[in-house]
């Protein structure tokens, strides 16, 4: 599923869809200029997330998604996308939970109330691409033990009380622990070679996750539940 370079290239929207096994992106968002959306989908087993790389502007929504054995990056921010929004997706794979590889700049991109799952790795998100106005804080991340907590703009940030008060993203950062995450009790892929049934997969949210009632308040997103939470836990 995927937008393409186009004179308007908006308005469009992939939901409610049920992908799996894929050898690159799960969707790919790129050339979007304004209000495109993916929303409402699970994708299992796939090499990459959702892809951006780019879009023009935007916005462009990604929300309430569910990927599960994602080989590397979550969310695919290559070629400088400018103005993508992630809220209310809940990743998990082996590895590292976040990992954003280009060293070209993001814009203007805002992630809240996001739930990232690995194993453990380096780092619990570890980003090469210099920062230009985007707004991250709210998202839950679980696994490790980790190296280093964060690596932004190449600057490091050991632990997680550093990200908390040194990095100038994830001021309300929340740790999250895999093992009573989802109700299903669903853990993350061995590795990132792993093949699962997509069927078995329910990323649910247990009543005892230190993710539920955690997020971001976000009027017209999720103001009409009761309590907040991160990820979906609806797919």
């Amino acid at each position: 599923m995927d937008t393409f370079p186009s004179p308007r290239c908006e308005a469009i929207d992939f939901h409610n869809n049920d992908c799996s096994e894929s050898t690159d992106d799960g969707c790919e968002m790129d050339y979007s200029q304004r209000n495109t959306r993916c929303f409402e989908n699970r994708f299992t087993n796939i090499y990459q997330g959702v892809s951006v790389q780019p879009v023009y502007g935007g916005p462009v929504y990604i929300f309430r998604n569910v990927l599960y054995n994602v080989g590397v990056e979550p969310f695919k921010m290559h070629n400088e996308p400018s103005g993508a929004i992630m809220m209310h997706n809940t990743i998990v794979k082996a590895g590292v939970p976040f990992v954003l590889w280009t060293n070209k700049p993001i814009h203007n991109c805002v992630y809240r109330n996001n739930l990232f799952v690995g194993t453990n790795g380096r780092y619990m998100f570890e980003c090469d691409s210099p920062d230009d106005g985007c707004d991250f804080d709210y998202d839950g991340f679980s696994g490790g033990p980790f190296g280093t907590a964060l690596k932004w703009n190449k600057v490091k940030y050991n632990t997680v009380d550093d990200v908390r008060s040194k990095a100038p993203i994830y001021k309300h950062l929340v740790l999250v622990d895999a093992a009573t995450a989802f109700a299903s009790g669903v853990k993350p892929p061995e590795s990132d070679k792993s093949q699962v049934d997509r069927t078995t997969i329910d990323l649910r949210l247990s009543p005892k996750s230190a993710a539920v009632n955690a997020g971001q308040s976000i009027p017209g997103m999720n103001d009409g539940f009761a309590g907040t939470a991160l990820g979906s836990g609806r797919v």
